[in-house]
């Protein structure tokens, strides 16, 4: 046996079962490798990993009642997360159920009545614009129902509008899933599928990932750093728009000081404020449209590191509380200013709104002004959704470290 493999400690494999109709490839696709780089983390420590069930992958050709039916006969209920994402699809129908998908979902709704702790159901809703030639009204009609069938069933779900966004929701929802089965494992017994089985039964090679792996002090300060770098971006954004705000009452206090001059002069001299007042519009808009791509890179790398630190969880005990209340006091510090700046930026953007259409190039720049502060308050609640993320995240750690 060489040096740089060991055998593998007693692993426990988490399943979970991707349930979908076929417009969110992407996201599929996506849920599997958030699977591979979650896995990564502390590889040298695997105890727990979680493995992706996919039709495409986990179930063979074969003949049954209908091809939902195979599917439901391969997958059983052998799978201890679920997670359902819609978007513009219902699914097809099957003979038990409107779609396969929410056929799938009240298999393993079924099996949470009966044990609460039997499955965990995660469901994630994409929210962002349909191409008018793919608008189905009787679809988006069913999803609606099927929405309103998860609410009244107590369910939670998530929305995003962004695979970006969608795989570091995953991530953090994801990892703390696994810490939570972790604490289940002792009296749930998870068995190994023959398939994986197979893969953690043989010898374990580190060789590869131990030299690049991050300790959890290395993982605390990235996830301090980029969040404070997207406290520094956000503190950069909001003076732009205080920056315009003054210049806009000036330039409207010009305006007003206009109503006593007539005729040609008038038109001139209005013209010209509405030219400088254009000219700030399109410089606000040029910095912000440099700031957007950097709050989302930094809350992104943050987001990350944040992840895999609770990936780590076992190496915490009560000595490092105060690190991680530290950290938990930097994300919700972000979140709380994320949240009265967004409050900022809405009114703002009504003032803008409201501005009269003075010029061709006063209007455009109105325009182009009113859609960034729609992206950034997009950004911005994304942002707060996945701090909220963060922060049940690293509460749970902390709760494990208490013991």
């Amino acid at each position: 046996m060489s040096k740089n493999k060991t055998m593998p400690p007693t692993v426990s494999v988490i399943r979970v079962f991707i349930s979908s109709p076929s417009d969110v490839a992407d996201e599929r696709a996506t849920v599997s490798e958030i699977i591979e780089e979650i896995n990564k983390i502390g590889q040298k420590e695997k105890t727990i990993i979680l493995q992706a069930v996919l039709w495409e992958t986990d179930v063979h050709p074969a003949f049954s009642s209908d091809s939902q039916e195979v599917i439901n006969e391969q997958v059983s209920d052998e799978y201890e997360i679920f997670v359902g994402i819609m978007w513009s699809k219902f699914g097809t129908p099957t003979k038990r159920a409107e779609s396969g998908t929410v056929e799938e979902f009240r298999r393993a709704y079924r099996r949470f009545e009966k044990d609460h702790n039997s499955v965990t159901i995660m469901f994630y809703f994409k929210d962002t614009p349909i191409a008018p030639s793919r608008i189905n009204t009787d679809e988006i009609i069913k999803i609606q129902s099927f929405r309103n069938e998860l609410m009244d069933k107590g369910g939670l779900f998530k929305e995003f509008k962004s695979l970006d966004e969608f795989k570091a929701l995953l991530r953090l929802n994801l990892t703390a899933m696994k810490n939570e089965w972790r604490s289940r494992i002792s009296p749930l017994h998870i068995s190994l599928s023959q398939k994986v089985q197979k893969q953690v039964g043989a010898e374990i090679d580190v060789s590869s990932t131990e030299d690049d792996e991050l300790g959890y002090l290395e993982l605390l300060e990235l996830g301090i750093e980029s969040f404070y770098k997207v406290t520094i971006v956000v503190g950069r954004m909001t003076n732009a728009m205080e920056e315009l705000g003054k210049k806009t009452t000036r330039r409207t206090s010009d305006l007003k000081k206009m109503q006593h001059v007539d005729g040609l002069v008038w038109v001139k001299k209005v013209k010209s404020i509405a030219k400088k007042s254009a000219i700030d519009m399109e410089e606000y808009v040029a910095r912000t449209e440099t700031e957007i791509p950097l709050f989302s890179a930094a809350l992104r790398d943050g987001i990350r590191s944040f992840g895999d630190l609770a990936n780590l969880s076992t190496d915490f005990d009560a000595d490092n509380i105060d690190d991680l209340q530290d950290s938990l006091g930097v994300v919700s510090g972000l979140k709380d200013a994320i949240i009265q700046t967004s409050q900022q930026i809405e009114m703002f953007m009504q003032t803008v709104d409201s501005l009269p259409r003075l010029t061709k190039r006063f209007i455009r720049a109105k325009r182009r002004t009113v859609a960034v502060l729609n992206r950034v308050i997009e950004e911005y609640q994304a942002g707060q959704l996945l701090a909220v993320e963060v922060e049940r995240v690293i509460a749970q750690v902390i709760s494990r470290a208490n013991g």
